[in-house]
């Protein structure tokens, strides 16, 4: 299916889905736990759980926990993602 005919839902839920399992992979590779990480974004383990489960949550709650995990959110434009190699993430020559 194109992205053009996926509805919002199932967008939202396709960029929550990979934004928070980015997010446990750094958390799991710096050895905190859900809590540690609660804890640093001031929030409750039961909300980092459900962020990195993929379960929308708010902007600022990401650049949050992001931040805690020494993460930066950027933004692209669809050209600059073009340059990057399928399969890689290392930018095209």
């Amino acid at each position: 299916m194109s992205r053009a005919g996926m509805s919002k839902d199932m967008t939202d839920l396709t960029y929550s889905a990979k934004l928070g399992g980015q997010l446990r992979t750094r958390r799991r590779l710096l050895a905190l736990t859900q809590t540690e990480v609660a804890d640093l974004a001031g929030t409750t383990q039961r909300t980092v759980s459900q962020v990195e489960a993929g379960r929308a949550a708010g902007l600022e709650l990401y650049i949050t926990i992001a931040d805690v995990l020494g993460l930066q959110l950027t933004l692209e434009t669809r050209e600059q993602q073009q340059l990057v190699n399928p399969g890689t993430t290392e930018r095209a020559s």
